[in-house]
This record gives structure tokens, sequence and C-alpha cells, in this order.
């Protein structure tokens, strides 16, 4: 299917990156098309009608497509709706042929180049130049490429017209200063493509010292403007800066790698407002490693180190490059740097036990050693030691069930897996059937399941009990009781068995309130699933008739509800 002439080059690859993260959710196939929502700066709800293999209709409640445009957010549902196409075909036929599946878009990109290549080949070499001279005087930011790629100098001229270039992605997306949401995209996307496209040649080909400066440009406007950036596109643009800066490094000689140095010296407070400084800073710090810079970072985590002083946890450190770092952990890498050792380090660590990442660390270094009481030890200490930080001590206590179970330790084994189940949340009974395995007596079995539920406050999980244990009444009120209509759905097989009444009622009062919320064919369809539902289940079918009378008269008027009614056989 052919759609991706309907998005601008940077809005498809936005919407490629937007599947690809999984953004897109509640993707339907419609009758007319397709139905999802995608996440943003907000949930966006997107519709595109289809007619055979083209699109016809697409909408998107952000601000961008309610202005006239086709947005990311449509571009990801129709990668998503490839996906779809891709595995239904794979469902279908799993011995099929791969070039009679769904092509990929590298393979599409290839047929499509194959096509032009063939369709240039057809033209003329003069008339080829000529087109080619057209798009060159019309396009600036053509001219100055090709003059990257084919001419073998780069003069002031040409350094001048790349500035400009840069000036022309500024000023066409921004209004007296200021980069409104409509524009942001654009703006990010033009200086992320020169980025690519021409600095990239550049360090290439060598011009170290023009591609250095042209990317200072870059990382001045996007760290200094003033720019609606809630998507968070700015980023993007920062890290291409930080790897253009990380190629020019690579091919510097000793002289230029100085003169860059002192460049972010100079330039690491106040050249860009004050988080971007960060990416200097970090830059900086990891590619020009200096004793000096090492001890002033040190100096700074002892600070931090030392706040945390009557604490379990000494937190953490954020870096624009690697991400969020635990203090103490970022501290010893340090220590390394510098050369400290072995005993020193081990000092450090000793000194600042109190922190449980130190613990954790002799824990699994004790699990290494197979030293499985050491392990122990370490267990049950931080359990106590760190009861403020419940994760971390459930992390502790999984610990201890998997040695306990190793060596054999039932009665600990056993009392391990009851501190887990009564004081953690759990989505599946994995602790739940162990525990079962080893309690044996009948009378013991009931009181420790009892005293599970009654400790536990995740009903999903108590459900899962109480449906192990097969004890259908409990469960049955436990869903009355939360009115959770998912939980019914997921526990309704065994419960119409034992239970129909109450559950043809709950099922009954569901879709008589739905009726009067719902207003399009996907939600009748959904009304008629659950009649389909309440009709087979015994002593069902009268009360789905009696609905459907019901609603004959009540909603004659809505066709495609009465023509949902007649799909299943309740409409003469």
């Amino acid at each position: 299917m052919e759609w991706y002439g309907l998005f601008r080059q940077h809005i498809l690859e936005r919407g490629a990156e937007y599947h690809q993260d999984g953004y897109v959710s509640a993707f339907s196939i419609t009758e007319q098309g397709i139905e999802a929502k995608v996440e943003g700066t907000e949930i966006y709800h997107v519709n595109i009608e289809i007619d055979g293999e083209r699109v016809v209709h697409m909408s998107c409640d952000c601000p961008y497509a309610e202005s006239g445009n086709n947005c990311k957010h449509m571009a990801a549902v129709l990668f998503r709706f490839e996906e779809y196409l891709y595995e239904e075909d794979v469902t279908k036929e799993e011995t099929v042929e791969k070039e009679n599946r769904e092509l990929s878009l590298q393979e599409i990109y290839a047929e499509k180049r194959e096509k032009a290549v063939e369709l240039v080949n057809k033209i003329p070499e003069e008339k080829v130049r000529e087109i080619l001279v057209k798009y060159v005087l019309n396009d600036d930011s053509l001219k100055n490429r090709l003059e990257l790629e084919y001419l073998n100098h780069l003069n002031a001229k040409q350094m001048s017209a790349l500035k400009n270039e840069i000036n022309d992605i500024v000023y066409s997306n921004s209004h007296r200063g200021f980069v409104d949401w409509y524009h942001a995209s654009d703006f990010t996307s033009g200086l992320s493509c020169f980025l690519k496209s021409k600095v990239k040649i550049l360090i290439e080909k060598n011009y170290l010292k023009q591609a250095f400066e042209l990317t200072n440009i870059v990382f001045y406007w996007i760290g200094n403007i003033d720019m609606d950036d809630s998507g968070g596109d700015s980023i993007y643009v920062a890290n291409e800066c930080y790897e253009c800066w990380d190629l020019i490094l690579q091919k510097c000689d000793i002289r230029q790698k100085e003169k860059m140095k002192k460049w972010f010296e100079s330039h690491q407070s106040g050249y860009v407002i004050d988080f971007m400084e960060e990416y200097l800073q970090e830059f900086l710090f990891s590619k020009f490693l200096s004793e000096t810079l090492i001890e002033e970072k040190i100096e700074e985590l002892d600070e931090i180190i030392s706040k945390c002083s009557g604490k379990n946890d000494c937190g953490s450190i954020y870096s624009v490059h690697y991400g969020y770092e635990n203090v103490i952990v970022k501290r010893m890498e340090y220590m390394k740097m510098l050369g400290c050792t072995e005993r020193e380090i081990m000092e450090f660590r000793e000194q600042n036990r109190q922190f449980f990442v130190i613990r954790e660390m002799k824990i699994k270094e004790a699990l290494e050693k197979q030293d499985y009481e050491v392990a122990k030890q370490l267990l049950l200490e931080s359990k106590g030691l760190d009861a403020g930080y419940p994760e971390q001590v459930r992390r502790y206590s999984e610990q201890l069930i998997a040695l306990y179970d190793k060596n054999g330790e039932r009665e600990n084994y056993r009392r391990e897996l009851l501190y887990q189940l009564e004081n953690y949340h759990h989505t599946d009974l994995k602790y739940f059937l162990a525990l079962k395995e080893i309690i044996t007596k009948g009378e013991e079995w009931e009181s420790t399941v009892n005293q599970i539920i009654s400790s536990n406050k995740n009903l999903y999980f108590v459900c899962q009990i109480l449906n192990q244990e097969k004890r259908y009444k409990e469960l049955m009120k436990a869903i009355e009781k939360s009115n959770s209509i998912d939980l019914l759905d997921k526990y309704g097989k065994n419960l119409k068995k034992v239970l129909p009444g109450a559950v043809i009622e709950m099922y009954r009062k569901y879709i008589l309130e739905e009726v009067q919320r719902v207003s399009d064919r996907n939600g009748y369809r959904q009304l008629m699933k659950y009649l389909k539902k309440i009709s087979n289940i015994p002593n069902g079918k009268d009360v789905a008739l009696q609905i459907a009378e019901q609603w004959k008269v009540e909603y004659r008027r809505r066709s495609a509800m009465m023509d949902e009614l007649r799909k299943i056989g309740f409409f003469e």
C-alpha cells in the first residue's frame, strides 16, 4: 500500500520512531479503516479511512493535524498497520515466500530506487543535467551539499553559504526569536539534517576546523533559542552535535585536540542555557580526562555522599551521555581512573557499607563465589537495615527464596515465600504454587491461603488465588464489589458454570449502562459481544432476547446498532 508520499520526510521518520518506541496503542481495524491512540505530549486519537490500497482520509486531534497537516501520529499508526498486515500474513501462511509477503521499508526503498534509476536512465544526459541545474538554482541546501561532495576545496564563500543555511533554518521557523509548537519539528529536523548531510561530509573530507565551527553554531541555536519543545526534539539535535564532536575528535591531531579542549573549557559556562551546558561539561570530562578534572568530580561526589549520611541510599547523578549513575559506583570508577589500589577501594567500600549499593556488591560477589552462607547472612542483615526501602527488601527476599530452595532449607523457604506473598504485589502465582507444594496439610493450607488473602490489597492477585483454589463464590463477590467487567471476562468461563445467575446479572447491568454511552459502530459491536456472552450462559438466552427486544424499541433509529443486532441473529 502506497502512503509514504502523504508525509514530509522528517514527519515520516518521527512516525517510524514513535511506532518503534511502542507509542501506538488501542490499535483496531474498523469497517472504514483504522483507529488507534498514540502517546505524544498527550494521548492523541487517530482515525484513518482506507479504500482498497488507498488512504482516503486521515484525522488526529493533535494541534499540528488540526491545522490541516499530516502528522507523525498518523504516520506511526500506518507503520503499525504495515506491521499488522505482515503479522496477519505470517499467521495465515507461515511458508509463503518472502516476495509474496508485505515488503519491509528497506525492500520498498530498494524497489523505488530501482524504478527511479530505470526512469532516469531513459532521460538523455543533457536533459538530466538541465533538470539538476534547475534544482541547484532553486535549492541552496542542495547546492551546498553538491559542492561539499564534488568540489575538492572549501573556501570562505562556501563556508558563508553553509552558515547562511543554518540561519535560514532558524529564521524560517521562528518569529521574533520564538519557535512555536507548529514549527518545532521542522526546526529541529532541519538542524539535524544539516549535521548529517553537511557537517559529516566535512568530517569525512577532513575539514575538521570548519565542521567543528558549524557544529558549535548549531549547538548554540538549539541550546539558546526560545522554543515550545514539548516533543523533546531538541535533545535529538544536541545528541547529534555530541556525535559530531566525537567524530571530529577521533580525526584530530594533537594540536587540533588541544584547541578543541580549550574551546570546551572556555564555553562550558554561559554559551548555552544551563541544562544544555551539561553536554559541554560531559564532553570535556569524558574526552579530555585529566587528574585535576577527576579530583574535582570526586570532590563533588563526596559532597553528595556526605549529605546522605544516615541514609541507606546515596542517590544518583545524571549524565547527558550515560544517563543516571549511582554516586558510590561512579566514585569508585573515578578512584580506578586515578590509579587507586584495590585495598584503597575496598577501604572506601567498608567506610560506606551503610549504603545498600555496597552490600549488593558484596552479595553478588558471595553468590559468584558460591559462598552461600555469607550471601545469606548479608541478605538477612540487609533486610533489616533497609526496612525503609520496600523494593530493596523485596529483592533481598527473592534472593533468599532462591538460596533456601537451593540449600533445601524447607522451613526458611516456607517462611520467606509467605513473607513475599503477604507483603508484595505479584502478577502471577509462581510463589503461591511453590508454597502450596510444601504445605501438605489441608487445614494448614486453608489457613495459610486466608492469611495471604486478608493481608493482600492487590485485587487482581487475590482473584487469581480464589480462582486457583476454586473458591468461586468468594471470587464472584470480589468481582461484584470491584464492578470490574475485565475480571468477569477473565474468570467468567469458570464462574458461569457455578454461578450463572450472578454472571448474567452483572453482564446485564453492564450493557444496560454502557448502551447509554456508546454512539458508534465499534461501541455497538462491543455491546453485541456481551449480549452473545449472556445468551451462551445457562438460562441466559431469555435475558438476552429481552434486552434485544427492549433495544429494538428504544434505539430503533440507530441504524448501525440495529444492523449489529441483525448480524448476531437478534433481529429478523
